[in-house]
């Protein structure tokens, strides 16, 4: 089939411009406009107003539940945004200056707050200091419910399941990463199958999830957090064995707290 030269002049155009940049001046107002409704609100107080940006579930280190939504959100809002990080952040002016564009979402600071360019609040990563009081009082509650083999843990960073395991992810005092596995129908009670000390973990880029790898004699066990993939059956939490050079072992995690 031939193609006219103005037909192929005419398909040039059109991808040229699907892959043009955003112009830099439309993001900046866009990001301004979305700042100031952001800000306005807190300025107000208006928990309600702020629950309509949230997109849920909105996440907090475990072993603290996730926001879940509006409802959720009003109830625990003065946890998420205490009074003196509300004072930090209306008192602040926010610009092009102190902003920071990542994937087409933008942070406060050294990302406090982050928003996506509808203007949603996709993450609070400040931690009140009544949320951390909460996540303490609850792992100590989890300590005590938890099999004595699997010693005391500084940060836990991951808690899932695939249709086999319990497995939990830690980061100890020392800084190391510690593995732990039970084969169901055993609970956190039961003594555990596997711990594995030592592992490593590795950022996938910006937004990409983070990769932890255990090594115990010739078997890797990888726990895979992939956040951007090309197809959402590729996004997600994976449970990942080889043997040796053996081909991979590949099991969904669903994550719980």
């Amino acid at each position: 089939m031939k193609l006219h030269f103005h037909t192929i002049c005419l398909i040039l155009i059109v991808l040229s411009s699907c892959s043009a940049p955003k112009p830099v001046k439309g993001i900046e107002e866009r990001r301004q406009q979305h700042l100031d409704v952001f800000l306005d609100l807190l300025r107000n107080n208006d928990a309600a107003g702020l629950a309509k940006l949230v997109h849920y579930p909105l996440s907090r280190g475990n072993p603290i539940p996730n926001v879940e939504n509006e409802a959720d959100f009003i109830r625990r809002y003065d946890t998420l945004l205490d009074s003196e990080f509300r004072k930090t952040l209306v008192q602040t002016t926010w610009d092009s200056t102190n902003t920071m564009e990542s994937n087409d979402r933008f942070m406060l600071g050294s990302g406090e707050i982050w928003l996506d360019y509808e203007g949603k609040i996709i993450a609070i990563n400040h931690q009140s200091p009544a949320e951390s009081q909460l996540q303490k009082a609850i792992q100590t509650k989890m300590l005590i419910a938890i099999h004595p083999d699997v010693e005391p843990w500084q940060h836990n960073l991951k808690v899932c399941e695939t249709d086999k395991f319990l497995i939990r992810l830690d980061e100890m005092a020392g800084g190391d990463l510690r593995y732990v596995s039970w084969s169901k129908p055993k609970t956190f009670k039961d003594k555990p199958d596997l711990i594995l000390v030592g592992g490593e973990s590795q950022q996938q880029g910006t937004m990409g999830g983070f990769t932890y790898t255990f090594k115990n004699e010739d078997w890797t066990y990888v726990i895979d957090e992939v956040q951007m993939a090309e197809s959402d059956e590729d996004i997600g939490l994976f449970l990942r064995l080889r043997q040796g050079e053996g081909d991979e072992i590949s099991a969904r995690c669903t994550e719980i707290k």
